[in-house]
């Protein structure tokens, strides 16, 4: 094995490399080949490539992989010197990357060992018809041969044919039946790098976008190319969700206030007069930015997702945070008169504490109100049986106070408002007869007991309408009144005053009331939830989006023009073309 041999063939070369390596791993002793071979040579082939084509010969016949470690200089040729990938003293060690978009690698780790495999091929040119191929091998350690993660080619040629039809989801199946060791990331890094030939027309992504929308013959305009969020505006037809518009929107870069209320307010005004587009109803998140932009844009009754508004409820009714949303109980006394202005929470109130943000209203100041008329109070008016009697002594001013056993006045206080230990709001000392080891409590927002009740509650308070028979009289005001005293009643009832503050700035008070519950319309809308397009966006994620990370502006617009809008032109068509079927 320390002399170089030489084969008739690389054939033959190659031959016997698998063989000695084979014997080799059978008898766990080290690996050690020298030989050459002569070849015709090519012009259209360099040495350097020869000798990389050489060395995945070697791989191939040994399994193991070898990377370069440096390329000495040859006359009349090229030599290239490798080492073992998996040997454990060449490891490299890592450079953690400068860029702070960089995607991490998802590439599994490898087993290193002490091999201290080494490779050194060489081609050169004898004369000008031959060139001879030298190979010199050392292998100290038997290991596991390389297990390669790279994606094949064959895998990528696949990619390649139905890259036009499927989406990365379905090409994950579909590849990996025959190459199990592809993984999702790179058959969709392959389908995102094959298919830039369609949707990439300029290295900027902005202009690419641009581009590509007026090839297609839709109007485009400028915006920002980096942080962008995803806005679409849906309808709803026969209980199924189609896109209308999108807005790719970023307002990293701009001070004005309410800005992103400005910017969908434009975007909404655009497809309005575009389209011609009034809805009756709009069904969105608790998002006060996006509806300031429908109120300002179109005015509709605006129906918040009711998942959301339970998720936003329930999540809050948990949270151990004792200081809420600011109350102003004066201007809830002026709305409801049976609501107690000192029915107020303890501690300090959080002014960043409004759900989905604080929407800018026109609220008038606060003025003192006769009693808030019960509209579903029903008053009987009976006349008297007979006049009262005139000389009846009047009742005297003021009944004459009592006194005790010893004739001092008897002062009579009258009671607080009861505080329950788990609704205290300061530490709360035990009497002689109660369990000294329970020690103190303190106040909790909402205790575990009543968490669940407040918000099936308001779920009631949501649904009911005056077309649908309830509790009370069928007016909007009368449903109102209801709601309202109902869940102020509880609160009092279980000393729950930080909840009452909550519910009432973020979800009964004027100006938030209107946007969840059906009552204050006069007609009854088909959705509950914005379900359809949440929907929506999961099929872009899951389907095309989910295997890149932050994926290029003109990748996003192609996705949506030819992959997804196709699909709803199908339903459209089959819904409005009469064919007989159902």
């Amino acid at each position: 094995p320390g002399t170089l041999q030489t084969y008739s063939s690389h054939q033959n070369l190659f031959a016997a490399l698998r063989a000695q390596a084979q014997r080799c791993a059978a008898e766990k002793k080290r690996l050690e080949f020298k030989g050459k071979f002569a070849m015709p040579v090519n012009p259209l082939e360099t040495e350097r490539e020869r000798v990389q084509l050489t060395s995945r010969d070697v791989w191939k016949a040994t399994g193991f992989r070898f990377t370069v470690h440096d390329n000495p200089k040859l006359k009349n040729g090229h030599r290239t010197r490798y080492y073992c990938s998996q040997d454990e003293s060449s490891k490299k060690a890592p450079k953690p990357s400068q860029n702070p978009d960089a995607k991490p690698r998802e590439t599994p780790g490898m087993v290193r060992f002490p091999c201290r495999g080494r490779l050194t091929i060489s081609s050169r040119q004898k004369d000008d018809s031959t060139r001879i191929v030298a190979i010199n091998l050392r292998h100290a350690v038997h290991h596991v041969a390389y297990y390669d993660v790279s994606l094949p080619a064959e895998a990528a040629d696949i990619i390649r044919e139905h890259m036009e039809w499927c989406t990365p989801t379905e090409l994950v199946k579909r590849v990996q039946t025959r190459f199990p060791s592809a993984t999702a990331n790179q058959i969709g890094d392959a389908w995102r790098s094959l298919s830039e030939m369609y949707w990439k027309r300029d290295a900027a992504q902005l202009i690419s976008a641009s581009k590509l929308l007026t090839d297609r013959n839709i109007p485009a305009d400028n915006t920002n190319a980096r942080r962008l969020e995803l806005y679409g505006i849906l309808a709803e037809y026969d209980n199924a969700g189609f896109p209308l518009a999108y807005c790719l929107l970023s307002t990293a870069s701009s001070i004005a206030i309410g800005k992103r209320k400005l910017a969908l307010t434009a975007f909404g005004v655009c497809v309005r007069d575009t389209y011609g587009v009034n809805p009756e109803f709009a069904h969105t998140d608790k998002d006060m930015a996006e509806i300031g932009m429908l109120k300002a844009v179109w005015d509709p009754k605006v129906s918040q997702c009711w998942w959301h508004v339970n998720d936003a409820v329930g999540k809050r009714m948990k949270s151990s945070k004792v200081s809420t949303t600011p109350y102003n109980s004066i201007r809830a006394h002026a709305d409801f008169s049976f609501i107690d202005i000192s029915f107020v929470p303890h501690g300090k109130a959080d002014p960043n504490e409004y759900e989905g943000g604080n929407l800018t209203e026109e609220s008038a100041p606060a003025t003192a109100s006769k009693e808030t008329p019960n509209p579903s109070r029903l008053t009987i008016h009976l006349p008297p049986s007979q006049l009262p009697p005139t000389s009846a002594a009047a009742p005297s001013a003021k009944d004459p106070p009592r006194l005790d056993a010893t004739g001092i006045p008897v002062l009579r206080i009258p009671p607080l408002r009861s505080t329950s230990s788990t609704g205290g709001d300061v530490d709360v000392e035990m009497s002689d007869g109660e369990d000294a080891a329970s020690g103190k409590t303190r106040r909790t927002f909402c205790p575990v007991i009543h968490r669940d009740c407040i918000p099936a509650m308001m779920k009631t308070h949501a649904f009911a309408h005056p077309l649908i028979p309830g509790y009370c009289f069928p007016s909007r005001e009368a449903i109102k009144y209801w709601a309202v005293k109902q869940m102020y009643d509880f609160c009092v009832e279980h000393d729950l005053c930080e909840v009452w503050a909550y519910l009432w700035e973020n979800w009964y008070r004027t100006g938030r009331w209107e946007l969840w519950v059906r009552s204050v319309h006069p007609t009854i809308p088909r959705l509950r939830t914005t379900m359809i397009c949440e929907s929506h966006w999961r099929r872009i994620k899951h389907d095309f989006l989910h295997h890149f990370h932050s994926p290029r502006v003109d990748l996003l617009v192609w996705i949506l023009v030819t992959k997804l809008a196709p699909t709803y032109y199908r339903k459209l068509d089959n819904l409005f073309i009469d064919t007989g079927r159902y």
